[in-house]
């Protein structure tokens, strides 16, 4: 039975963020700046998550964010393939909501490629709405363009 864990991303770890990110989105590959850049901006974390019951407990995915104010953005959301549907990124996500809501975050949004039926499933199921459209925003390999979702959910009213 998996039992997930969550732990802060530390500078230290930023290499092996930016592996996991380009096992997950090989064509978009964030590389160790990418992810220093986001964890030197105001109110940015990231979070590790690992299956404690697995005997080397290596991280099976991660959540960087913004919390600032009264809003936040979830920059990226990753899950090592083998360990997907297993409810890591669901897990990842109400941890990120508790944490929003204790700093008073009422909104976080999130932008997702068109294309990624998956992730806009899992986000639309938690009660993020289509807020917005980025036409053209991702360029994928061989030159094509996919659009970007942007979606939103309210964690707080006002």
């Amino acid at each position: 039975m998996t039992r997930w864990r969550i732990f802060p991303v530390e500078p230290a770890s930023l290499e092996r963020a930016a592996a996991l990110h380009a096992q997950c989105f090989p064509d978009e590959a964030w590389d160790r700046e990418d992810f220093a850049g986001i964890l030197a901006m105001a109110g940015a974390s990231g979070r590790w998550i690992v299956d404690a019951s697995a005997p080397a407990a290596e991280p099976q995915g991660f959540l960087f964010d913004v919390l600032l104010g009264h809003t936040g953005e979830i920059i990226t959301l990753a899950v090592a393939p083998g360990a997907r549907r297993r409810g890591a990124a669901k897990f990842l996500l109400a941890n990120l909501f508790a944490r929003a809501r204790a700093l008073g975050v009422a909104t976080l949004t999130l932008e997702v490629a068109d294309d990624n039926l998956g992730a806009l499933a899992l986000y639309e199921g938690l009660g993020f709405e289509r807020v917005g459209l980025r036409p053209g925003y991702y360029r994928r390999p061989d030159g094509t363009q996919m659009d970007a979702r942007l979606l939103r959910r309210t964690l707080l009213s006002n």
